[in-house]
């Protein structure tokens, strides 16, 4: 063999030995490129909603049904009932202002007419002040004032001619006239009166 074969032979060698160590260097590996990537966590803000106030709307005076606020059970001392109803007031009232809404309960005792209760409701504030004046006028002398009923009441007991007790009042927007014959009792005339103005308190206050 001549030299330039022998250094052939010899170069091949020497490169299949190096192809063939275990130090020789691998190619590059590349990162797949459809490896799953962290996503970042999102946080949901509640959305809050905007409080609606309802406004409600009183129901007018005049067309107030109070029918069922006049007596209740308790109300009434013994011997007394409830009697009639109307929508329009005694005579004795003739000369008060005219009012939006009247009602007027009769009481009985031995079947008999044994007073009764009136209610008046006004819009307008000098009516009531006026209303008031001419109910208390009317029920004589021996009326005085009395706190713990309304915004301003009276009581008159009565024991001349018969023994009866009249009470009026103020409570918002209604004057309220009440008679009980067959008792001269203050203190009972004024338990009926506390309890129904707690009831209007809720009708007619607005």
């Amino acid at each position: 063999m001549n030299k330039q074969l022998a250094f052939s032979v010899i170069y091949v060698i020497a490169f299949l030995i190096s192809a063939c160590s275990p130090n020789a260097s691998a190619p590059p590996v590349s990162a797949p490129t459809n490896a799953p990537q962290p996503t970042a966590i999102s946080t949901v803000v509640p959305t809050v909603e905007p409080t609606v106030e309802l406004t409600v709307t009183p129901i007018p005076l005049a067309k107030l049904k109070l029918e069922s606020f006049l007596i209740q059970p308790g109300d009434l001392p013994a011997g007394l009932s409830g009697a009639q109803i109307r929508d329009t007031a005694p005579e004795m009232f003739k000369t008060l202002p005219a009012a939006e809404n009247t009602i007027y309960q009769q009481f009985a005792r031995d079947n008999a007419s044994a007073g009764g209760v009136t209610v008046f409701l006004y819009d307008d504030k000098s009516k009531i002040d006026n209303a008031y004046r001419v109910i208390v006028s009317g029920m004589g002398s021996t009326a005085k004032p009395i706190a713990d009923v309304g915004d301003r009441a009276s009581v008159a007991p009565l024991t001349l001619d018969i023994e009866a007790a009249d009470l009026a009042f103020i409570r918002c927007n209604a004057v309220v006239h009440i008679r009980f014959s067959g008792t001269s009792s203050v203190d009972e005339i004024k338990s009926y009166a506390k309890r129904l103005d707690t009831r209007l308190k809720e009708l007619v206050c607005r």
